[in-house]
């Protein structure tokens, strides 16, 4: 096993060789972290066909106001390769208990 970090870059990485010879690399990076907002990106690749790149985040524009997201790709041999997205969208109203929710997103597969 081998871990990288790079401060600079915000990264850190991992490669693991798994009993059965495949190698397991796992990527963590946080380009964008703080309050306002904030992106984590992590991707793992297993060898030889099995990929996952996700990316996760946030944004709080407003204090009323609250955008995550959530992606994910790659490749799988079940299902080939694939996209999936969400988005969510959250509006608190100015009186009372109302709220503004907006969920979004969209999938696809090769097979």
């Amino acid at each position: 096993m081998s871990v990288t970090f790079d401060a600079s870059a915000k990264t850190a990485s991992n490669i693991i060789e798994l009993p059965n010879g495949e190698k397991l690399t796992v990527s963590l990076a946080w380009p964008r972290l703080s309050a306002p907002g904030s992106d984590i990106v992590l991707d793992l690749d297993i060898t030889p066909n099995r990929k996952v790149n996700m990316k996760l985040g946030f944004e709080h524009p407003y204090p009323d106001e609250l955008k995550v997201y959530v992606d994910a790709s790659g490749a799988n041999p079940t299902i080939g390769d694939y996209k999936f997205s969400r988005r969510l969208d959250f509006k608190s109203g100015k009186v009372g208990m109302h709220y503004d929710l907006k969920w979004t997103g969209q999938d696809k597969v090769s097979k």
